[in-house]
């Protein structure tokens, strides 16, 4: 079953990532897919994504490290045996995600509320064959988000 969030249908198997990234200071997702192998109802969306404005920056550092789960760790932390590089939680992605800046947003519509740059987290369309692929993805990068938060809330 889908859910909503503000009147908007959220896809059931991107729920709870959506709910996760709604919870952060000064961000509001504007609309989502989990993706659909059929393309949906109108075909138009093949990939997943989930589009949102964010007005605080720690939480935009929080989404953008996304990009971090695909550092070579051993060029970070080069001095660090293999033992240790291993207890650094990295999880293994089927989709190659980033958050991007959408372009041409006009922020100066007149029933725009403020200004804000609106942003997407997205599989590189090429990072897979079907959506449903990249489903397990959303786990992990929820799991990815919380345990980078709890990271700097506690001060590592």
């Amino acid at each position: 079953m889908d859910s909503i969030i503000t009147d908007k249908i959220v896809d059931k198997k991107i729920t709870n990532l959506v709910d996760f990234i709604n919870s952060l200071k000064g961000v509001e997702t504007l609309g989502s897919c989990q993706g659909h192998d059929n393309g949906g109802q109108t075909g138009e969306w093949v990939f997943p994504y989930i589009k949102f404005k964010c007005l605080d920056n720690r939480s935009l550092g929080l989404l953008a490290s996304i990009e971090y789960i695909y550092s070579d760790l051993r060029k970070i932390y080069g001095d660090l045996s293999e033992e240790e590089l291993s207890k650094i939680y990295q999880p293994k992605l089927k989709g190659i995600w980033t958050i991007e800046v959408l372009p041409n947003i006009d922020y100066h519509l007149p029933d725009n509320d403020g200004e804000y740059a609106v942003f997407v987290l997205k599989a590189h369309i090429d990072s897979f064959e079907k959506p449903s692929e990249v489903y397990p993805d959303f786990d992990k990068i929820l799991h990815w988000y919380k345990t980078q938060l709890n990271s700097s809330l506690n001060g590592n």
